[in-house]
């Protein structure tokens, strides 16, 4: 029996999947089950080509693509997330299709058209982690991709089940993110103009008291 190489190489893997797909599947009928995928197929697979993205593989409502440039892989993300939500705009649907995101870059290896590794188990992880609507990615795939194409925020270290050490994640900056920063900051100035106020009528009731 011939030997397979062991080939590698190093690419940024892409998850992506519908949020909230059980409960939602679980009250259509066959004609709407198909039509879910069609509009999940349809909107996702020339996105993908667009960026140069291998898909793996289609596993239920979860693709996985592989990108040999990590800047196209999270811009692919970018698009995909626009486009759905270009999608519920314009039809309204009584079933929207809220997908995430999640990258990661790392070595993989190449085996009979699929790929395995860590790299691969952490971009699954980072998934589960990815709330909807967001796109989520790696220390490595913010290290390689151009940070002039793309905004981001640094989410600091998670706990990733199955890695011994915390996992530092990033997301893509969308302008919803740029209004929740603005209004916590005027929040948090709110409430240290509250404090300095309330400090200085007690400090003013104290010594009229006992001076």
């Amino acid at each position: 029996m011939e030997e397979k190489s062991h080939q590698s190489e190093i690419l940024t893997i892409m998850f992506t999947d519908i949020v909230g797909y059980t409960s939602t599947t679980a009250r259509l009928n066959r004609k709407e089950f198909n039509q879910l995928h069609d509009v999940f197929d349809n909107i996702s697979l020339p996105i993908f080509k667009k960026h140069s993205g291998n898909v793996i593989k289609k596993i239920g409502d979860s693709f996985m693509v592989t990108f040999k440039s990590a800047t196209e892989g999270v811009l692919c993300g970018i698009d995909l997330q626009k486009s759905f939500q270009k999608h519920h705009k314009e039809n309204q649907s009584r079933n929207p299709l809220r997908i995430r995101v999640a990258l990661h870059s790392g070595e993989v290896l190449l085996r009979d058209n699929d790929v395995y590794g860590d790299a691969v188990n952490l971009s699954a992880r980072v998934e589960g982690l990815t709330q909807a609507g967001e796109i989520y990615f790696t220390e490595s795939v913010a290290q390689s991709m151009n940070k002039n194409e793309i905004d981001f925020l640094d989410l600091g270290y998670t706990p990733v089940k199955g890695f011994s050490e915390p996992i530092r994640i990033f997301k893509v900056k969308w302008k919803r993110d740029q209004r929740r920063i603005l209004w916590g900051w005027i929040l948090e100035t709110f409430l240290i103009v509250l404090l300095i106020s309330v400090i200085i009528v007690a400090a003013g009731f104290l010594y009229k008291t006992y001076f």
